[in-house]
């Protein structure tokens, strides 16, 4: 499970890390971005597939699913208060 957490975050923190302006190399790389997120949900529906009793489990998946949503929404929320306090949005 860490060891996906790091295949996520580690290319994401080095992304943000390192400027790219040519345009080329941004192609390139959304380009493999898209071929890595076909890769993802391959090896996701590879993994369902031989999981043992899966019909049982829709509901576990489901339910850390919701919970994952409902974090990560109050988190963006949270984080969206936090910035409009710290730099409040000027309208004209």
């Amino acid at each position: 499970m860490l060891s996906g957490l790091f295949i996520i975050l580690l290319p994401l923190v080095v992304g943000y890390l390192v400027p790219l302006r040519q345009p080329s190399a941004l192609k390139l790389i959304n380009r493999m971005l898209s071929w890595i997120v076909y890769v993802i949900l391959f090896f996701m529906g590879i993994s369902l597939a031989f999981l043992d009793n899966l019909a049982s489990n829709l509901l576990a998946i489901l339910h850390y699913a919701a919970v994952s949503v409902v974090i990560i929404l109050l988190c963006n929320i949270a984080a969206l208060l936090w910035l409009e306090s710290k730099m409040p949005w000027r309208s004209q």
